[in-house]
């Protein structure tokens, strides 16, 4: 639930970089301070970010340690059966195929979200899975 809002992969995607506040948030999404806080809220509360007063300010940060961990299990849940991954099927396993539209949405949801992550996993020095031959 948290990263099914696009507005939210692109958030963390900003604040893995630096810290931010609401307003610089909203002006870099082009999106209403009131909606800043709320995509924040549920960000806050998945651990994701973390909020640091400063003044009269609260900036935001991407929680490296979080984002790390959901990398890891996205890259277990993508992983093969037999590979030490969870056996789930792969993007384009599926029973019954997905719309097309619905399968570039997805492409473009879980690419954006494992990039994101491992960005996070550079920046903060963490070593990612491997990748499979």
């Amino acid at each position: 639930k948290v990263l099914s809002v696009d507005t939210r992969v692109r958030m963390l995607d900003m604040l893995a970089h630096r810290q931010m506040c609401v307003g610089a948030l909203g002006r870099a999404l082009d999106i209403t301070p009131a909606a800043v806080s709320q995509h924040l809220r549920v960000l806050r509360d998945a651990g994701a970010v973390v909020a640091e007063k400063d003044g009269y300010f609260v900036h935001y940060r991407a929680d490296p340690e979080t984002l790390a961990a959901w990398g890891r299990e996205a890259a277990a849940f993508f992983r093969a059966p037999g590979t030490g991954g969870t056996g789930v099927r792969r993007v384009g396993q599926w029973r019954r195929s997905p719309a097309p539209g619905r399968r570039r949405a997805m492409r473009r949801f879980f690419g954006t979200f494992l990039i994101v992550c491992a960005q996070t996993l550079n920046m903060a020095g963490i070593s990612g899975p491997k990748a499979q031959p």
